[in-house]
């Protein structure tokens, strides 16, 4: 597969962020694109997941969020092994290095961030309380992919690409704090 051919998949990068990756700023290869392309798109496949469990519940709270704690870590350890891609920490460094952070903050919908910024409140949830945090992460992780998608400059582009790590860093938090709560069936 081509840097061209990405550009003609349904779930491709935005061109100005696949743009921005090749500039003589950053200089990736096709390789390292098509490395952020599948972990993008394993991005939208754990929030898939996480929707269609908000509607179906055909497993518990506690099922799911084990199922998509795996996920979450293979994403953001992401470039950890020798797979290609860049780690999260060289995103968040050197990508965000030559953009404006008041674009990339710009970039994103005030709900998510209020979202991102919000506490949990209590690490003691029902089923009930856990299913409504779910239903909001889920929103907001769906709100970012969709606008990530629309993004026309790098600016809008990689604060997304934060935005999306925020949101996945949140619900690794409380994939770990289901694992302290006893209100949860399967939980401790």
């Amino acid at each position: 597969m081509f840097l061209s051919d990405l550009m003609d998949d349904p779930k491709t990068l935005p061109t100005c962020l696949v743009e921005y990756l090749k500039s003589p700023m950053l200089e990736r290869s096709d390789t390292q694109v098509r490395a952020f392309l599948g972990r993008m798109n394993h991005v939208a496949e754990v929030a898939e997941a996480v929707g269609q469990w908000t509607v179906k519940k055909e497993r518990t709270a506690f099922e799911l969020l084990d199922d998509v704690d795996a996920d979450i870590n293979a994403i953001l350890g992401a470039g950890l092994s020798d797979d290609g891609s860049d780690t999260v920490f060289l995103i968040h460094s050197s990508w965000t290095a030559d953009l404006s952070a008041a674009a990339m903050y710009e970039s994103l919908r005030a709900d998510v961030v209020d979202f991102v910024c919000s506490g949990f409140g209590k690490l003691l949830l029902s089923e009930r309380d856990v299913e409504r945090w779910l239903t909001g992460w889920r929103s907001a992780m769906s709100a970012t992919l969709d606008d990530f998608q629309a993004s026309r400059t790098a600016d809008e582009a990689v604060g997304r690409v934060v935005g999306v790590n925020l949101l996945l860093s949140k619900l690794q938090m409380f994939s770990a704090m289901a694992r302290l709560n006893p209100l949860l069936e399967g939980g401790a």
